[in-house]
């Protein structure tokens, strides 16, 4: 059998952490080594578009990490380029058709010169978009809000009654539904963080509980290398969770 332990979300991270650091700094040294023998940075390679040969003459094509930050840079960057191109596009068809590319909800068409159909599409934002997301969700809570509210006026109770009761709604025909409410994000939170403090409560119960018994904790026995033997001395070998 193998034992599983816990350790915790931030020990875990931290963990990873160190081991990250720890390949960084050795990708840092290889990178220093090859700079010191070569005078090049592998780098210069790859911006280069320039393969690099090994000892038996075999090309190979560079690709070098940069990490998440300069990849964000260069994706700013690109993003950048490119909606610089699309404002001169739109500047371009505003002075030659005296019309904007942009657009409201509603499809747009347009005719080309030998008289065919097209639907116009334009871009927008993500900007633009999260803000008409967010206002398309708020008016479907109001939407849902609202219904509560006429539910509660006619019949005395919200519809998070039945759920909570596991009671059974019926409707005109006799028909019997299963009411499942939504409680929004905020309220999946808290019911999910009060479900993991108590399995967390708990694990820590056991693992007082083993070593007021056994006067060991299980992650001695991962520390060093040493089996567990239950009951019938089927020998375990114990994975503690970082």
């Amino acid at each position: 059998w193998s034992v599983t332990v816990g350790r915790g979300a931030s020990e875990q991270k931290q963990v990873y952490d160190a081991r990250v650091a720890e390949l960084e700094d050795s990708l840092a040294e290889v990178k220093a080594l090859y700079f010191a023998k070569y005078g090049r940075d592998l780098e210069d390679f790859e911006d280069e578009g320039e393969p690099v040969y090994d000892a038996e003459g075999m090309a190979w094509q560079v690709s070098v990490g940069r990490g998440a930050i300069a990849q964000k840079e260069a994706y700013n960057a690109k993003l950048e380029s490119l909606e610089d191109s699309l404002q001169e596009v739109k500047v371009l068809y505003r002075a030659k058709y005296g019309d904007d590319l942009d657009f409201d909800d509603e499809l747009d068409s347009f005719c080309d010169a030998d008289g065919t159909q097209w639907v116009r599409t334009a871009a927008c934002s993500a900007t633009v978009q999260q803000q008409a997301y967010s206002k398309k969700v708020e008016a479907l809570d109001d939407r849902v809000a609202e219904l509560k509210t006429l539910y509660f006026a006619k019949y005395g109770r919200d519809l998070e009654d039945y759920e909570d009761e596991q009671e059974q709604l019926y409707d005109a025909q006799g028909t019997a539904w299963s009411v499942t409410v939504g409680r929004g994000i905020v309220h999946q939170r808290e019911a999910y963080d009060s479900r993991l403090n108590g399995l967390l409560k708990g694990l820590e119960e056991v693992k007082a509980l083993y070593r007021a018994k056994y006067g060991r904790d299980l992650a001695d026995y991962e520390d060093e290398g040493e089996l567990l033997y239950d009951a019938e001395g089927t020998a375990w070998s114990v994975t503690v969770g970082r």
